[in-house]
């Protein structure tokens, strides 16, 4: 079934969100418990940083961003119905790639060659950084191992003194053999 947005304005409350993630991802479904579930994922976005709640006016009810709201709804596990909802403020996430490529294209080069741009300083500053992290990590990972060895030594030798602790403090009985 397609569902139509049926708020105006920028702003979504706590209790208009709850209605419309329930009357379209939960349909069906036990009203009460959809609403207190719905309600707690909510909370706990708020809790985590993940939404913000925005200043009502003295209203005592939270009220959201509709754009960021409803970017964090939709990706919330179980909630993708949301993005067939008609008529969604929503402006989705957008990013912009700016690249230089320099190319020889006359007519007389047969095959023409792509040559990429120069590494601007703030990218082989990056770069750096990153061989610094890899060589971090990899020292991390061997001080890793070494410590997961040591640490299966000391738990055989724990076993194995818990072994002797528990056979010695056990009686022999006259019957066995």
């Amino acid at each position: 079934m397609t569902y139509k947005y049926p708020f105006s304005g920028s702003l979504i409350s706590l209790k208009q969100a709850k209605a419309l993630i329930a009357d379209v991802v939960y349909e069906g479904e036990d009203r009460a418990k959809v609403l207190k579930r719905i309600g707690g994922r909510i909370n706990y976005a708020i809790k985590r940083e993940r939404l913000s709640v925005k200043p009502s006016g003295g209203a005592a009810e939270k009220v959201f961003d509709v754009d960021e709201f409803f970017r964090w709804a939709q990706e919330v596990p179980g909630w993708r119905a949301l993005r067939d909802v008609k008529g969604v403020p929503f402006k989705p996430k957008s990013w912009s790639v700016t690249a230089v490529i320099e190319a020889d294209l006359t007519p007389q080069a047969p095959n023409p060659t792509v040559t990429p741009a120069k590494v601007s300083s703030s990218h082989s500053g990056a770069m750096e950084q990153h061989d610094r992290d890899q060589v971090r990590i990899e020292e991390l990972e061997t001080r890793n191992a070494a410590l997961e060895q040591e640490n299966a030594k000391w738990r055989a030798a724990d076993a194995e003194k818990r072994k002797k602790a528990s056979a010695a403090g056990k009686k022999q009985k006259f019957w066995s053999k």
